[in-house]
């Protein structure tokens, strides 16, 4: 679309983790973000580019992503970070479950 209409500012958002009611407002952690510094991420970067990863954080994650190899990539997010991260993802459905 910023080719079709280049008089105005388009840009894609590509973030990692945000913490909000999607991510049973996750607790904001080394890679996970809060909406307002998304926000603030994507507007420095808006005239700039057409795709952004938000803030400075998420930008090195998404080269972090790149460089590391896809297997080496799946074995550390299978093997340390996935585990956790189900695990945190039952907790906070479980809680969001009997407040309703």
């Amino acid at each position: 679309m910023s080719y079709e209409y280049p008089e105005l500012d388009i840009i894609s958002l590509r973030p990692s983790e945000v913490s909000t009611p999607m991510t049973y407002n996750k607790k904001k952690d080394l890679l996970t973000i809060g909406p307002e510094e998304c926000v603030e991420g994507l507007l420095k970067d808006l005239s700039y580019e057409r795709t952004s990863n938000g803030p400075v954080s998420h930008k090195l994650q998404a080269n972090f992503y790149q460089v590391v190899p896809e297997w080496l990539f799946n074995y550390i997010f299978r093997n340390f970070i996935g585990p956790d991260f189900i695990q945190e993802r039952k907790q906070a459905v479980e809680r969001a479950n009997k407040q309703e």
